[in-house]
């Protein structure tokens, strides 16, 4: 897996599968989504815009996948990719 980040305005990060590639591949998955207006680090700088997607695996509730676009998108990518490589849920 190789994460990326754009630095675009908020930022962009994605890593692992996304959707399209988790249902080439026969995956069953769930996908979760948050939006940055619930995001501690959002509210406090006062940038809410954006949203957290992540594709899990539905028994082990790892994250299979993630694209974050928000305040600090590719710091919060970089998280994901720990828990994902490190096979957290």
């Amino acid at each position: 897996m190789v994460p990326y980040t754009m630095v675009t305005d908020p930022q962009f990060g994605r890593g692992g599968l996304n959707e399209k590639e988790a249902k080439a591949q026969g995956i069953i998955y769930k996908v979760a989504c948050l939006e940055m207006a619930n995001v501690a680090r959002a509210i406090e700088t006062n940038e809410t815009a954006g949203f957290l997607k992540a594709i899990v695996d539905p028994k082990s509730k790892q994250i299979l996948g993630a694209a974050v676009i928000g305040e600090q998108g590719g710091e919060i990518m970089s998280m994901l990719q720990l828990a994902m490589m490190g096979k957290i849920s």
